[in-house]
């Protein structure tokens, strides 16, 4: 089932055995993604989906919102992953991959940049993605505007300690704080959250210093690459580490958008 919500900002006063009209903007239908739209470079846009990928024990979804995600490694709300090609090595108990290979790439995705045909999130299946680490630099880093479309640091909705990313037509400052309600209109412009929702390491209980976020690329046979940000530095990391498939860490997917 999917949900649209509809929003009015001027709802006019309702009359008896009168017909009146009623201007409402919805957020985008059936599709799970955010209203903005962001460049990661090759010509490529992207539009993020509505919140952290998890597991339910029989099928992959976004969280509701941008802002929740679950505090255990638990496999019926699993929301930190194991990196790996096999969908099964990423959401298993424990990280076992004997045919991880030095070119894989994450089990989402078919290319660094390309979905995977086979993968099916909210009922739709081949159009989300993960990000190459090639895309999240260009994003933070090489889009026009790029230093004042991110901040680090940010409290949303009471979560502390977010990355808050602009679309590319934002035009105003990204603040240091976001309430409900104010947060509830800028989602609507397109601004995307990630969490520090930590990573999980030899333990159901992630470390929560730290984000973690996947990208789709791999760093040796044993490693991948991954986005990090942190209350203690000053801006997002770009790590490419050996050893790192069995750490579990957050997911947050993209879908492409089709040239008009």
């Amino acid at each position: 089932m999917h949900v649209c919500k509809m929003y009015s900002s001027a709802l006019p006063e309702i009359k008896t055995n009168t017909v009146c009209r009623l201007t409402l903007t919805a957020t985008k239908f059936g599709n799970n993604t955010l209203n903005g739209e962001f460049s990661v470079g090759g010509g490529r846009v992207v539009e993020f989906s509505q919140g952290n990928l998890y597991w339910n024990g029989d099928g992959y979804h976004f969280e509701k919102n941008q802002y929740d995600y679950p505090i255990s490694r638990n496999l019926s709300h699993l929301g930190h992953f194991f990196w790996s090609q096999n969908p099964e090595v990423a959401r298993a108990t424990t990280y076992e991959d004997s045919l991880r290979g030095e070119h894989d790439v994450f089990f989402t995705n078919a290319t660094e940049t390309t979905p995977s045909s086979t993968f099916t999130v909210e009922s739709i299946t081949g159009r989300f993605r993960t990000l190459s680490m090639v895309e999240w630099k260009y994003l933070f880093k090489s889009r026009a505007n790029a230093d004042k479309l991110y901040k680090i640091n940010v409290s949303v909705c009471g979560k502390e300690n977010s990355l808050v990313i602009a679309p590319d037509n934002f035009q105003e400052e990204i603040k240091p704080t976001y309430q409900e309600e104010e947060w509830a209109k800028v989602q609507r412009d397109g601004l995307v959250c990630l969490l520090m929702a930590g990573y999980t390491f030899a333990s159901n209980t992630p470390y929560s210093s730290v984000g973690y976020y996947w990208s789709s690329a791999p760093w040796t046979i044993s490693g991948a690459q991954h986005i990090a940000f942190a209350k203690i530095i000053d801006d997002i990391a770009f790590e490419s580490r050996e050893s790192i498939r069995d750490y579990g860490c957050c997911v947050r997917l993209v879908k492409d958008v089709v040239a008009k």
